[in-house]
Parts: C-alpha cells; structure tokens; sequence
C-alpha cells in the first residue's frame, strides 16, 4: 500500500498517498481496464506501469527516510528496500502476461483474426460470432464452417499434389500450410484496402528448396514459402462502442467486416 512507510516514519504525507493509491485503483478498474480491449490496449498497460513504478518509487523514498533516521548505533538496515523490491520482478512479469494474455483482443486486426482462427479450429461460434462488426447467425456461421472446413481439406490434398512430395503440405493437417497475409489489392506496405479497411488473404503454401552461395564461395540452402492457392480475403474494420461512461472517449475495438472464404461469404460491408 502506498504511504504505509511514510506513516511508519513518522511522516504526515503518508495518508495522502493512501488515497491518492485508492483513487488510482479505482480509476484504472472502471476507467481505464475497459479499453485495454480494444485498440488503446498500449497506453493502459503504460498505464499500469506507470501504478508499479510510483509504487516502487514511494517504497524507496520511505525506506531511504528511515535509513536516514536510524541512529549511528544502531545496525544498518541491511541490503535496502532496492533490493527486497527483486522479488517482485516475477509479480511483475506474470500481471504483464496475464494482461496481453486476457486483454487486448481487438486490440489489432491480427487478433481479431487470430481469435477468430481459433475459435474456428475449437468449433466455438459463440467467440467467433462476436467478433464481426455485424453479428452473424450462429447456426449459418456453424454451416459455413463445416463447408469450408470441407472444402479446406479438398484443396490441400490438391495443392499437396500439385506442390510434390518435398513441398511439405500435409493433407491430414489443412491448418498447417494456411497462411495469413495481406491481400494484393493492398498497399505493399500495410494489410490496408484500396477503401482504407485492412485485407488479408488466406493461402495456401509450399516450401521451396532454394540454394545459394554466400560470396559466391560458401554454398547456402534455405526455405522460402511459395502461394499454391487463393482461398479467399477477410476484410476488418473498427467499431466504436460505449465507453464506460457517459461522455467517455469510446472503445475502439477490432471487428470482421466481410470474409470471402473457400466460397462462404459472412458478414456485410
């Protein structure tokens, strides 16, 4: 707690950061803990950073005024709060984890497809529903996925066939040889559209044996992936939603606009 070692050494100011402690939890549960799921995701992590550094800071300062305060009689304080504070650096690494683990899931286009992926891959249409920016059926999601999930696995024993037997598509793992990557009506730069809205294409690929020579001295093998097939685009956009109270910036959050895959088309533009 912030201010307890500035109480225990006699000074007044302790109470201050007492509440000053109180109002910052509070501030970051009902304020900002609701964008961490969307794209201001960053700036309330820099945000709970910002909390531990003050708290680390305050625990210094205390420990520093009562070293000040021992008199030269007595022992020293020992090795410091500098150091106790070490043990809080694996607290710290796991709240981080925990916090890009649970948070932040429409923070970026990348996640909300990759959550979306997943939720395919588990069967979970509840998830994956809630991540278009306009709720499909779940009972037409549910059918689109076995289709495409069907049609997934046609067109990698296709490509399998087409890419050999050193081009490392496996026909009993569809999942493995599909990639994610922005869509050739993008710009080179960017997953972003021609209508400003990010694409992304979903492929299906090989690995190209390609040798070399550094220096024209050394001979160099490497692996470099190769499109077999188009299956499709997914187009994302932004939504606003409420913020967590009236007058709030809102929460801008990641969401599915279209997919056009393995001949499904959900959602609407």
């Amino acid at each position: 707690m912030w201010g307890w070692g500035e109480l225990a050494t006699g000074g007044r100011r302790g109470f201050l950061l007492v509440v000053a402690e109180i109002a910052a939890v509070v501030t970051f549960v009902f304020v900002l803990a609701p964008y961490s799921a969307g794209s201001a995701a960053g700036l309330v992590f820099l945000g709970g950073g910002a909390f531990v550094a003050v708290w680390a800071a305050q625990a210094l300062h205390a420990e520093r005024r009562a070293a000040r305060g021992i008199a030269p009689s007595h022992d020293p304080v020992g090795h410091g709060a500098a150091i106790e504070l070490l043990w809080l650096a694996p607290i710290v690494v796991a709240g981080a984890t925990a916090f890009w683990t649970m948070s932040g899931p429409s923070a970026s286009p990348e996640s909300v497809l990759a959550a979306y992926v997943d939720s395919w891959r588990a069967g979970d249409v509840a998830d994956a529903s809630g991540l278009f920016a306009v709720v499909p059926d779940r009972a037409s999601l549910a059918a689109s996925w076995a289709r495409q999930s069907a049609r997934l696995s046609n067109e990698t024993i296709r490509a399998s066939a087409q890419a050999g037997p050193n081009g490392g598509i496996d026909p009993e793992d569809p999942w493995a040889s599909l990639r994610w990557a922005p869509s050739t009506g993008a710009s080179p730069s960017s997953t972003l559209g021609l209508d400003g809205r990010p694409v992304v294409a979903a492929t299906i690929v090989r690995h190209d044996t390609v040798r070399d020579s550094f220096l024209g001295l050394v001979p160099t093998t490497s692996q470099r992936l190769a499109v077999v097939e188009d299956l499709g685009t997914v187009r994302l956009r932004t939504v606003d939603l409420p913020g967590p109270f009236a007058g709030a910036p809102p929460v801008v959050v990641w969401r599915i606009d279209e997919l056009d895959l393995l001949g499904e088309r959900v959602g609407s533009r």
